[in-house]
């Protein structure tokens, strides 16, 4: 589980680093263009804070009925 969060989190970083280099970073005076890097950070952790809350939480109940759930395969 820890293993897709992560790996969701890495792909979207590097999503909106390649954005933010690719679109501000030229714009931006030189001083500045490291620190759009900062700016790079924030849609990734907003995007996995909604993913962790919507999607990882409907597969957690998924897995938790499955596991603590189950009928008894009783066989008389």
């Amino acid at each position: 589980m820890m293993l897709l969060i992560a790996s969701f989190f890495l792909f979207t970083m590097s999503i909106s680093i390649f954005v933010i280099m690719a679109v501000l970073a030229p714009a931006l005076p030189r001083e500045y263009a490291a620190d759009s890097m900062i700016v790079a950070l924030i849609p990734p952790a907003i995007l996995t804070l909604l993913f962790i809350k919507k999607v990882v939480g409907k597969l957690y109940d998924v897995i938790y009925v499955m596991i603590y759930h189950k009928k008894p395969n009783i066989k008389s």
